[in-house]
């Protein structure tokens, strides 16, 4: 019994309501009124939830409110013989969540939030009385937080997370995950657990931040200041408000009372002078899990291949466990049982119905510096087209007791790379309309793959031509970063006269922004703004344009980012001249969207 207060002592210290105003400013005093009994002498460790918040943010005024989130049914149901009504109802540490409000990109409707989470307890002070706040004993490890997000109901991202649970995340709205975890799964899955003031389900796992101040031996130690973490936000679907909840966890290791010598090891140890076993109490996930590409996955190709690198160290890499319970007359850094990285596999439902995994280790000793780095080989089995795709990385650790997992999440892009062949999907779906002139067509330039658009159907334009090339229906919902137009191409006008130019539509084919072109971000600019004609039909006329002569085949990229989170993009090549003189014209070589 008295294990299990030790537990709730660590779980509900952590209790407490706050609401206010953003910059938030805790009180800073610390609780001492806790009336835990001093637990006996027994091992203990365990993973416990240290505390729940519910977060909301007026992206307008950028106030923010908090309240702590209390559930005795859920908590009773993991403590089933504590009787939990005193705990919930009192606030002993109101103040150990704090968050921040770093700052709010209007343009790109970014806003940074600094949560933070330091422990309950001052530093145990040595000249009074050991009592149930005032001890040494309770520092704490893998002190973890993660940002619950409601569930979206346009995104449908499901992983396995330990080869047989599935769970749903939207990948896109935080913007820096650094990893996940399902350590704080019951809390994330179970709504009864939150008990949300609106109906859709908590079922969105987000990315975690590890806390701990002592990088020695990542301890959380009593006493020490707020530990913050960044976070990002994408509001653009947040409708004016910003909602999550963030939650805590840490793993407590209770070892006061081995604090015994060698030559006597059955005299009582003191809580003041507290024996952790370290490595055993520190982070058993491993960490630092990053992942990168080499290669391409081309679109619809089953047969197309590309390799995963993942490197992560461990906070108990290469150490070998005693094979039993630790001792009180036990070095301090040793560990019962073997813990160290056994496996890693990758999950990318968009290309495969069955994760990629593998077991054997390229290189590295696990430790900062020398990370483990393992190679997986991806391929496109179920034909992927264009898009983004997030997976998830997991990392599996072969502790005795039941594996533990570090999660990383990536993202993979499929390219629309467009060589204007007729036989090849991509390049379907584009249409032209021309007023005057010959129009955009496609020209065979002779070998196989060498198609063109040329807006004057491989002749010279003449004049007063005026024809629009609009490409097919891209899906941008999930693009991770900021998407890009490429394209390869060449041209010869008459300077500031005639040319052409690129526009974008939101929704389809349906209308398109004629007010600017797409901005150049690299590569080939436009070269000034055309003088154009004035007869009906035509647009160009002052607007930034490609005119006079490129010097030979140039590239060109446009900065997409204001198709975000748009399904149906459409992008439209306009070209247009005047009354005299004419040229060869504009010719496109090839098309690619980097989603």
């Amino acid at each position: 019994m008295n294990r299990l207060f030790i537990a709730l002592f660590l779980t509900l210290i952590f209790t407490g309501c706050s609401s206010s105003s953003i910059p938030t400013l805790p009180d800073n005093s610390q609780s001492a009124d806790l009336n835990t009994p001093i637990a006996d002498g027994d091992y203990f460790r365990g993973d416990m939830s240290l505390g729940v918040w519910e977060v909301e943010v007026d992206l307008e005024t950028l106030k923010a409110n908090y309240n702590m989130v209390r559930s005795a049914s859920a908590i009773g149901q993991a403590l089933p013989e504590c009787l939990l009504n005193t705990y919930l109802t009192a606030t002993p540490c109101s103040t150990c969540m704090r968050m921040d409000v770093i700052g709010f990109n209007y343009a790109t409707q970014r806003l940074t939030l600094s949560i933070g989470v330091r422990h309950p307890l001052a530093a145990f002070n040595p000249g009074l009385p050991i009592t149930a706040a005032n001890r040494a004993d309770l520092d704490v490890f893998n002190v973890m937080g993660i940002i619950i997000l409601p569930k979206s109901d346009d995104v449908d991202f499901n992983y396995l997370i330990d080869g047989t649970t599935e769970i749903e995340t939207d990948p896109f709205k935080c913007t820096n995950p650094d990893g996940f975890t399902h350590s704080l799964y019951d809390v994330v899955t179970d709504p009864e657990f939150l008990n949300p003031n609106y109906a859709e389900p908590i079922s969105t796992l987000n990315p975690f931040k590890y806390y701990f101040t002592s990088l020695d031996y990542r301890r959380f130690i009593q006493g020490d200041p707020f530990e913050m973490h960044d976070f990002t936000f994408d509001t653009r679907k947040s409708m004016g408000e910003l909602r999550f909840y963030t939650a805590f966890r840490a793993s407590y290791g209770q070892s006061a009372t081995w604090a015994r010598s060698v030559e006597d090891p059955w005299q009582l140890g003191s809580r003041a002078n507290p024996k952790y076993y370290l490595p055993e109490f520190c982070q058993t996930e491993a960490y630092d899990v990053e992942l990168d590409q080499t290669g391409e996955i081309a679109w619809g190709d089953t047969t197309s291949t590309a390799e995963i690198s993942v490197k992560c160290c461990d906070f108990q890499a290469g150490m070998t466990g005693i094979g039993r319970p630790l001792m009180e007359i036990d070095d301090q850094n040793v560990i019962s049982y073997t813990s160290d990285v056994s496996k890693v596999v990758i999950d990318i439902p968009a290309i495969s119905d069955t994760p990629f995994e593998t077991t054997t280790r390229i290189s590295g000793t696990g430790v900062p510096g020398d990370p483990y780095e393992y190679a997986l080989t991806i391929q496109n089995y179920l034909g992927a087209t264009f898009g983004t795709y997030p997976y998830f990385a997991i990392v599996e650790d072969s502790r005795i007791f039941e594996p533990v997992h570090a999660y990383q999440i990536g993202y993979l892009t499929i390219d629309y790379d467009d060589s204007f062949d007729p036989d090849l999907t991509e390049s379907l779906g584009w249409t032209v309309t021309t007023y005057r002139g010959e129009g955009w067509a496609i020209v065979d330039e002779g070998a196989p793959s060498d198609n063109v658009w040329d807006e004057s159907n491989g002749g010279s334009y003449g004049n007063e031509d005026s024809t629009r090339l609009t490409s097919p229906v891209f899906d941008l919902t999930y693009s991770s970063t900021m998407p890009v137009l490429e394209i390869t191409h060449i041209y010869t006008t008459a300077d500031r006269w005639d040319g052409g130019s690129v526009f974008l539509s939101l929704d389809g084919d349906t209308s398109f922004d004629y007010s600017k072109a797409i901005p150049v971000f690299a590569g080939h600019g436009y070269d000034e703004r055309l003088d154009g004609c004035n007869l009906s039909n035509t647009l160009l006329k002052g607007k930034q344009g490609f005119t006079g002569t490129s010097g030979g085949l140039v590239n060109t990229q446009f900065d997409l980012s204001e198709a975000r989170y748009h399904s149906n993009v459409c992008v439209q090549f306009v070209f247009e001249s005047d009354a005299n003189n004419s040229a060869v014209g504009w010719t496109i070589l090839n098309v690619k969207i980097l989603p």
